[in-house]
């Protein structure tokens, strides 16, 4: 009799403890749910940028670009800033966003393939004389301090690179 009382004793323990992991929930980062998203997508890059920053695009708007970045699965490599390109004083109007190094984008662009382009309109135009002295340090490429540069520029507007051939 006392070795089924240590048996069901045991069993207990066990079920008990069993018991109290599953209802442990796992901690869910920002990463972890950034990834899921694009999982979700099917790793289709340009469904990824839509979804997540086009289509919810209120989230964004009249905030420091710093919150989109920062909710960014994918590593910006390049980018283009958008000129107003009226007289000696014109501003910069806002930035796209690529995924591919410059040299990738024009490649996709040339041939027709998707690109996958965030267009960011700025709230405040900045003066192109600061926005080229970031273009002679970075050469397009997305640096650390090209994010510190542009992250603080409140966020008017998000569109996506999108054309028809």
């Amino acid at each position: 009799m006392r070795n089924y009382v240590i048996y069901f004793l045991m069993i207990s323990i066990a079920f008990l403890s069993c018991r109290g992991r599953n209802n442990e929930s796992t901690p869910v980062t920002k990463a972890s749910q950034k990834m899921t998203l694009l999982a979700k997508v099917n790793n289709d890059t340009l469904r990824y940028i839509k979804e997540a920053f086009y289509d919810n695009q209120k989230k964004y708007v009249h905030k420091p670009l710093i919150e989109l970045l920062n909710d960014f699965a994918i590593p910006v490599k390049s980018y283009i800033p958008i000129d107003s390109g009226r007289g000696e004083n014109h501003y910069g109007l806002g930035v796209y966003l690529d995924i591919y190094e410059n040299k990738e984008s024009r490649y996709r662009l040339d041939h027709y393939k998707k690109p996958a382009t965030l267009i960011i309109h700025f709230e405040n135009p900045i003066p192109m004389i600061t926005v080229d002295k970031l273009l002679a340090k970075d050469k397009l490429k997305w640096t650390d301090e090209t994010r510190d540069f542009y992250s603080r520029q409140i966020v008017k507007d998000i569109d996506i690179m999108n054309y028809m051939k």
